[in-house]
């Protein structure tokens, strides 16, 4: 079942490429950028910098599958990179994965603003800064016209 058969009027999405659809009126509203963030005692583990560490330390996915998934970096130099992992915690809840990470459980990438204030107080630490992954494009989706 999709959004217009949900009787949706509005919808905010978040992706990487630009969709468009005759269809459909929609309007840019900025962009997205995540974060590797974790607790400060286990982002003091990840202090060397190489980021294919990543994969054998505990993660938090925005997902709803199960089993492996692949995150995709930007590195400094330019250079893309793909860490394999078995996410410990899958959620589509980015509050709850924010709170899991909070407590310790594992590395999270998540949207920035969902983490500004835990980064800011020091409840979370940003993990391996130096590499980022591609902004997403923040679009509202008007399904009534």
């Amino acid at each position: 079942m999709g959004l217009i058969d949900e009787r949706i009027d509005v919808a905010v999405l978040v992706r990487a490429a630009l969709g468009t659809d005759a269809a459909l009126t929609m309007r840019t509203l900025g962009r997205s950028s995540r974060t590797l963030v974790a607790a400060p005692a286990l982002a003091a583990s990840c202090a060397s910098g190489d980021i294919a560490a990543l994969s054998d330390l505990p993660t938090l996915a925005t997902t709803d599958q199960m089993g492996e998934i692949v995150w995709e970096f930007i590195g400094p130099e330019g250079d893309a990179r793909s860490i394999r992992h078995e996410p410990r915690m899958t959620s589509v809840d980015f509050l709850a994965l924010r709170d899991a990470a909070v407590a310790g459980l594992g590395v999270a990438l998540l949207p920035d603003h969902t983490c500004r204030r835990e980064s800011a107080s020091g409840a979370l630490a940003h993990v391996f800064p130096q590499w980022r992954t591609e902004d997403g494009i923040v679009q509202s989706v008007d399904f009534s016209t």
